[in-house]
């Protein structure tokens, strides 16, 4: 992070990748899958605070899929079981 310039604090800097991470925004997925190619999964997952098995997966999907891969998909979620322990209060 040599480049970032001083107008923005290293905590704001972090805290806008994990913003963007969180409603999935497939630029900032895109820029990690360049900056893999430069600097490697290993350093690129730790500069945006994933796992190196993300980053290889959102690869995968864009190798796979372009930028459809790398949309946010509607998961499985938690399930009416967790729900219900919930409500219980267990």
């Amino acid at each position: 992070m040599a480049n970032i310039t001083k107008a923005i604090s290293d905590k704001v800097y972090k805290e806008a990748l994990k913003t963007i991470v969180r409603y999935g925004d497939i630029s900032y997925k895109l820029q990690a899958i360049k900056s893999a190619k430069r600097y490697g999964v290993k350093e690129v997952a730790a500069m945006f605070e994933v796992s190196r098995v993300t980053i290889i997966k959102w690869i995968k999907a864009f190798s796979k899929q372009g930028i459809e891969g790398l949309r946010a998909k509607t998961g499985r979620g938690r399930g009416i079981y967790s729900q219900r322990r919930r409500t219980k209060g267990i």
